[in-house]
């Protein structure tokens, strides 16, 4: 059987349409999630956010798409940047106030061992 091309055509502008409708709806999936999930779950949702944009740019032809997903790509990653920066930032917080404490303990002793 000879299919003509135009139902060809067609048909490719149907899986087109279906493709574009799961792409919408995995969006606004990752858009709920990010916007009303608590801060610590945001980065295993960003790395899937990644790996799921890495997945449609080898499937992307346009010029224009390809852009938007690597600038999607870019903002995620700062995202993982910064939560990691967090943590550094944070045990070097922990750490500072830990040893000015002792500093401070320690100046107390000697004041008190003075007095």
């Amino acid at each position: 059987m000879i299919i003509p091309h135009n139902i060809i055509y067609s048909m490719t502008e149907f899986d087109d349409i279906i493709n574009v409708q799961l792409l919408r709806k995995k969006y606004s999936e990752y858009e709920q999630s990010l916007s009303a999930e608590h801060p610590r779950r945001v980065g295993t949702i960003v790395k899937e956010f990644i790996e799921f944009i890495r997945y449609i740019k080898s499937y992307t032809r346009s010029d224009r798409l390809l852009n938007l997903l690597k600038e999607q790509e870019k903002v995620a990653r700062r995202i993982l940047i910064l939560g990691r920066v967090k943590y550094f930032l944070f045990f070097l917080y922990n750490t500072l106030v830990n040893t000015l404490i002792m500093k401070l303990l320690n100046l107390i002793r000697i004041l008190i061992s003075i007095i």
